[in-house]
Parts: C-alpha cells; structure tokens; sequence
C-alpha cells in the first residue's frame, strides 16, 4: 500500500496559511523621549538604561518582581509534586 505524502503537505500549509499575524504600535508620550548621554560617564550610562528599562516597563504594563530563579525552580517544582 502506497502512502502519499500529500495530506502531510497539505497539511502543513494550512498550518501555515491559518497562523494569525497582529501588530500592536506602542510609543511614550514626547515628554516621556529619552536622550543620550552627553558624556561617556558609567553612571551617566546605568542612569540612562534605567530610565529606558523604566519607559519599557511603563509602554508595557510590567511591574518588576523581586522573584529570584531559585524561587522560580521552588514554584515549578512544587507545582510538578502538586498537580
């Protein structure tokens, strides 16, 4: 008995011409811009991916965690024992 691969094929492609594509276009305000650093400073620059981490948190809607990994592997590793 021959099998074709045609409905293997087939599908693939509909997986693929089914898969749903969005964009969603977020910005900061224009006083909320960040500029640069003027100088080549190390604290000028760690202030600068502070605020740049902060715009993307704010853009986002994340609120930053005081999880550590270790409580993370705790968590999936009771969660594994627990259901």
């Amino acid at each position: 008995m021959y099998v074709g691969t045609e409905g293997a094929l087939s599908h693939f492609f509909w997986q693929c011409v089914n898969v749903v594509n969005s964009f969603e276009a977020k910005y900061l305000a224009s006083n909320d811009a960040i500029n640069y650093p003027q100088s080549n400073s190390s604290a000028e620059w760690g202030l600068w991916e502070e605020r740049v981490r902060e715009a993307i948190q704010k853009i986002l809607r994340i609120i930053p965690t005081e999880v550590s990994a270790y409580d993370k592997h705790a968590f999936l590793k009771y969660w594994q024992e627990n259901h």
